[in-house]
């Protein structure tokens, strides 16, 4: 068995939150897009999510990986972009367990809170509004049935 990538399953259990994907529609990756593929949806603008690992503690007598995720919510405007952030807050207010559907078959997402409170920012690639936060998730190392 490989271990659970907790990047994955937070960016999967992301793309499924209608809420959040009425906005970004799927535009949720651990790099931005933007300007990659003329006619792509990450156009210049576009409402989006770039979610990365930024560390985590470990967990050395459960098998579990709590980690702490970089999240950037861009937008055409600083609103727009706070209307992402909003929508991601949102979501980290579920108290439940999550099956989530990974590459590797299920992961489980025992929790994703926010960590830091979003800061307005400017991308230094993309000159794009951004709203930067921190996120906790906790995820079970192995997948499950």
């Amino acid at each position: 068995m490989s271990l659970v990538d907790p990047v994955e399953t937070v960016i999967e259990h992301l793309r499924a939150q209608a809420d959040l994907n009425a906005l970004i529609v799927g535009r949720v990756a651990a790099k931005h897009k933007f300007g990659e593929v003329a006619g792509s949806d990450w156009a210049f603008g576009a409402q989006a999510m770039q979610v990365w690992l930024a560390g985590g503690r470990p967990r050395l007598n459960t098998p579990e990986q709590a980690v702490v995720l970089e999240a950037r919510c861009y937008g055409g405007s600083q609103a727009d972009a706070w209307a992402v952030y909003g929508a991601l807050v949102q979501v980290t207010r579920d108290t439940e367990r999550t099956r989530v559907q990974v590459s590797a078959g299920f992961a489980l997402l025992y929790y994703l809170t926010v960590a830091q409170a979003g800061a307005f920012g400017q991308d230094q690639d993309t000159g794009l509004d951004m709203v930067t936060c921190f996120l906790n998730a906790m995820v079970a190392e192995q997948d499950i049935p």
